[in-house]
């Protein structure tokens, strides 16, 4: 009774596992059908590569360089294969390798020339383009010397010669009213003690002192009520002048 029991167990054993064989095989023949149905749905599309500007990528030979996509269907989280509301498999574009445009597609699939589509979720490749040599933000400056003004010339001294002093005495006199008559000189008018000059008067504190000289004569003229002057120099000694205001 006893081994009659256990060749029940024994046989309920194995076709539990007999069961759970089946299960596992039928679901494994089911996901290997599926994988066969959707690899055997891929397929192969070549595509020119094209810059920003729309234009032909082209190699160091000057060949368009052309990139060749792979039409993978879209599965949901769930494994399956997503298909639009017309029963169609929904595929997106993965790149596969990128080729020269005059070779053979290995898969024998003839490639087109076109630009990617706008809805595929596959982008250029990185490494299509060339990117610019990008030039240092802050570039070292050459150190520039500093430039020196230019030296100015040194001026001579200026001077004043005996007839600065009568043409300065003839338009002070005139300034103050008085009236100039050339034809008077010191033989034919009157006048008081001359101003005595060393010339040439080289400094300017030397022509200010003579100035002021020649304006106090004019100031007595005027004091004296003197409508008429005139003005006379001589040479006295060597470079020594006396200089005339008279009325």
């Amino acid at each position: 009774m006893s081994k009659k029991k256990n060749i029940i167990i024994i046989s309920a054993i194995v076709a539990v596992v007999v069961i759970i064989a089946a299960i596992v095989a039928v679901a494994v023949s089911g996901n290997s059908e599926k994988n066969n149905n959707t690899s055997s749905t891929n397929s192969t599309v070549a595509e020119t590569v094209t810059n920003e500007q729309g234009e032909a990528v082209t190699d160091e030979n000057g060949e368009a360089v052309t990139e060749i996509f792979e039409e993978v269907p879209v599965v949901d989280e769930k494994g399956n294969v997503v298909k639009d509301e017309n029963g169609n498999v929904v595929t997106t574009k993965v790149p596969t390798t990128t080729k020269k445009e005059n070779e053979n597609n290995s898969s024998g699939s003839s490639s087109t020339t076109k630009k990617p589509d706008n809805t595929s979720t596959t982008t250029k490749p990185s490494g299509s383009t060339s990117k610019p040599t990008e030039k240092p933000s802050n570039p070292t400056q050459p150190t520039e010397k500093p430039t020196q003004p230019p030296t100015k010339p040194t001026e001579p001294a200026k001077t004043y010669d005996i007839d600065y002093f009568v043409n300065y005495a003839i338009r002070y006199g005139k300034s103050q009213g008085l009236t100039y008559d050339s034809s008077v000189d010191k033989e034919t008018g009157s006048w008081d003690n001359p101003i005595t000059l060393k010339i040439p008067i080289t400094t300017e504190e030397d022509r200010e002192y003579y100035e002021k000289s020649i304006r106090t004569a004019i100031a007595r003229l005027i004091r004296e009520e003197c409508t008429v002057f005139w003005v006379q120099s001589e040479v006295r000694n060597g470079d020594r002048y006396n200089l005339y205001i008279g009325y």
